[in-house]
Order: C-alpha cells, then structure tokens, then sequence
C-alpha cells in the first residue's frame, strides 16, 4: 500500500480543524496502519499541505515514488 502523506498543517486551520490536523500528523500513515500491516505500507511523504499534494512541487516528489513502487522505467 503506498499514501501519500503531508508533512504541513494547512496553514488557515484553526480551532477543532487545527486539532484535528495535529492529531492526523501523529499517525504514521494517516492511521491507516491501525488497520494494515505497517511493514507493507510504503509512505511518501511531502513537504506541502493536504490541499496542495497534487499540484507540480508535490507530484514531483509523489509521481517518482510511485513509477518506483511499481517498479515502472
């Protein structure tokens, strides 16, 4: 299993929504590896916001990783 995992708070969150951000960047894998085998799991992380993941600075870090996973040339 390969996520995609940010390594920024969004930068307008506030309140609860802070909290929960905070609370979500505790976990290794968004705590998907509560439910799966950690071992498995393969973790790109970025250094951008949720929002952000998929615009060019993140799939620059993103898109290699998975061509690795997937072992693709």
């Amino acid at each position: 299993m390969t996520v995609q995992k940010p390594d920024v708070i969004p930068a307008e969150s506030s309140g609860e929504a802070r909290k929960y951000w905070e609370r979500m960047m505790e976990f290794q894998a968004g705590n998907y590896e509560q439910f799966c085998n950690k071992e498995l799991f393969r973790i790109i992380h970025t250094p951008h916001e949720h929002d952000l993941m998929m615009d060019d600075p993140s799939l620059d870090i993103i898109v290699p990783e998975i061509y690795r996973a997937l072992d693709i040339k």
